[in-house]
């Protein structure tokens, strides 16, 4: 499979195992990166994703087997700065996890985090911001035409997720081919981020789109659940 394009608004970072952990009882930890951890259900031989950064928030991978095929890169974890990213591939998909609090996307912006907002409009804004170039060492992607730089902004108000899915490529491989690219985000209700960044040049948009769906809506803020 071609390289795939890496998630533009972040910085990716070299690969760390820090560790190796042992769960008595539980399914079998595929790895550790930081406080981050993959594990298997044993029910379902899927992968789901564990951190407490910047609170604990668990995700399901189910597209991703512990069959040892699967790829994992750019990851990082800080819980003084309260995030957490971490790439995930197989030979169709390549998703990016990042988690981090609400107002630590604006950090680096002249621009103050608009709290009184919606939902809705804190997802739109935050996937611009992901997407547009706002951020520092963000967006070096190309559009592929108008329609995909205004790509509609799907919001559903029961899981509180909004996404987006266009096609692009990026400006550091202009002779490379396009991406189709679905981005998710979701927020806590003490006010953390999750963006999903899936993308692929294997499989259809519909396919990318529902494996995108089944990931974000598998997210669990574990506060919330309690």
């Amino acid at each position: 499979m071609k390289r795939i394009i890496a998630l533009c608004a972040i910085s990716a970072v070299a690969l760390t195992l820090s560790g190796c952990a042992i769960l008595l009882g539980g399914p079998p930890v595929v790895g550790v990166f930081g406080n981050m951890l993959i594990n298997t259900r044993v029910s379902t031989a899927y992968l789901y994703l564990i951190t407490n950064a910047p609170e604990e928030i668990e995700v399901d991978l189910p597209f991703f087997s512990a069959d040892n095929t699967n790829q994992y890169g750019n990851a990082k974890y800080s819980k003084e700065q309260g995030s957490s990213l971490i790439t995930l591939s197989n030979n169709d998909i390549e998703m990016t996890f990042f988690s981090t609090p609400y107002e630590g996307i604006y950090q680096d912006l002249s621009i103050e985090p608009p709290q009184e907002a919606s939902d809705s409009q804190k997802n739109s804004e935050l996937l611009s911001i992901f997407y547009s170039g706002l951020a520092n060492e963000s967006s070096n992607i190309v559009f592929a035409s108008q329609a995909d730089r205004d790509a509609e902004v799907i919001y559903d108000p029961f899981k509180h997720i909004s996404y987006k899915c266009f096609a692009a490529k990026s400006k550091f491989e202009m002779s490379g081919s396009l991406y189709d690219i679905c981005g998710a985000v979701r927020l806590s209700k003490k006010g953390s981020v999750v963006l999903l960044d899936f993308r692929t040049n294997q499989i259809s948009r519909e396919k990318l789109k529902k494996k995108m769906l089944e990931t974000i809506h598998s997210v669990q803020f574990r506060a919330e659940q309690q």
